[in-house]
């Protein structure tokens, strides 16, 4: 009789232990294969293997973009075999629409730029070795395949330069050497100089004087008295560390507007807007990081600007230091994404702010009018590792998880209203 009471005992204790801490049951041990349970600690997460799909091949994906509900842009792509392919997939019955191979690069590394214009998803591919050599600064675009939300894949020819067409096919603008951007009539190729630069290699081979006349804005100039909050924003022809202005061309916002970001030595200076029709720099800030364009806004790393009247608006004091840490030098890894009406912040990474503890598979959404956290979502997996992060309406989130070894790659579609 002792021995049954001993024994209900112990199962009435399995059972408070098991009540208590549900998610841990029977996985107390990390799952070292893919047909054992894993956590997914997270409601409103719908989780997507590639792996279900296309076999052994969802080992290779790098990167997921959503196209439209259920369609989904891959890019697959091996540095050893110098293989790329971009895929559409459909998750909704599990049927790939397409498979596109990028043609040759000729190249050891290929590095992929991603960016939206109109609906349709434009990725550039890049020679990494050529973009790090110095007499090729800043890289040249090899080719652009061009993704419409019908689900169609457009390669184009190999370019020559780094160049980007503006909407309306006649204007683009080129990313010199030398850090300048310059108009490129697209019928006469003819240029024109907009912006004059000081590169890191202008400033190094040639003197003040061949460098070409750069123009501060009135952040970069000392005050009346001398002295300044950041030392950084004064522009010193002489000094590398506060001369060096690398100008890069970074979205449309019409036909005839572009944002630019800059670049100066190992931190960013700021961004501005360029009026093509009335040949305008509107220089918004010559401090801190771009971070994107939503809501009408443009947004930095501690302001934001109406994007037709450029009034600037600063962003919560909460938000600065997490925003830095986006671009930081020694962040680890951290990718962020805007919602389209700019009200939420989301971001994911193996990154240390605030408290320098590594978050690899955590999700934190933040609001970008009050600087609060809105939802964190913890989503493990030992197969794979958070790689990108990416809104596709106002509520809802796609998050790529790239493959670990003898893993599989990972979509998941986060609801923030669930």
């Amino acid at each position: 009789m002792k021995k049954q009471w001993m024994f209900l005992l112990l199962i009435l204790i399995l059972l408070l232990t098991l009540y208590k801490n549900p998610m841990h049951a029977g996985n107390d041990a990390e799952p070292t294969s893919q047909t054992e349970p894993h956590r997914i600690a997270a409601e409103g997460v719908t989780k997507i293997d590639l792996r279900a799909v296309l076999g052994d091949t969802a080992e290779v994906i790098l990167d997921a973009w959503v196209l439209r509900e259920n369609t989904y842009a891959l890019l697959l792509g091996t540095e050893e075999d110098e293989v790329y392919e971009v895929i559409l997939l459909n998750t909704q019955n599990g049927s790939l629409l397409s498979r596109t191979s990028i043609p040759d690069t000729g190249c050891s590394f290929v590095y992929a730029r991603p960016g939206w214009v109109d609906g349709v998803l434009h990725i550039m591919f890049c020679d990494w070795a050529e973009w790090e050599a110095e007499e090729a600064y800043p890289g040249h675009i090899y080719i652009k395949a061009s993704l419409s939300p019908d689900a169609t894949v457009h390669v184009s020819d190999v370019m020559s330069s780094w160049y980007t067409v503006m909407p309306g096919g006649t204007t683009a603008i080129r990313e010199a050497e030398d850090g300048s951007l310059y108009a490129v009539d697209i019928v006469t190729n003819t240029e024109e100089l907009l912006i004059q630069g000081v590169s890191a290699q202008a400033f190094f081979n040639h003197t003040p004087e061949e460098r070409g006349q750069y123009i501060p804005s009135k952040e970069e100039l000392p005050d009346a008295k001398g002295d300044t909050d950041d030392a950084y924003l004064v522009y010193d022809p002489e000094d590398h560390l506060t001369s060096i202005r690398d100008f890069s061309y970074i979205t449309p916002l019409d036909e005839h507007r572009f944002a630019y970001g800059i670049g100066a030595w190992e931190w960013e200076a700021g961004f501005g807007v360029y009026d093509l029709r009335t040949r305008t720099d509107h220089r918004i800030t010559s401090d801190g990081y771009f971070l994107g364009v939503a809501g009408g806004f443009i947004f930095g790393s501690d302001l934001k600007a109406d994007a037709n009247t450029y009034e600037t608006f600063a962003l919560p004091e909460s938000l600065h230091p997490v925003l830095e840490y986006v671009y930081a030098i020694e962040n680890d890894y951290l990718t962020h994404s805007i919602s389209p009406d700019g009200k939420l912040l989301a971001l994911t990474g193996r990154y240390f702010y605030p408290d320098y503890t590594a978050m690899e598979h955590t999700v934190t959404i933040i609001g970008m009018e009050t600087g609060e956290i809105v939802k964190i979502y913890d989503i493990e997996n030992p197969f794979a590792e958070a790689s990108s992060i990416a809104f596709y309406d106002n509520t809802h989130v796609m998050l790529f998880f790239g493959a670990k070894e003898n893993g599989s790659a990972y979509i998941y579609l986060i609801d923030i209203e669930e």
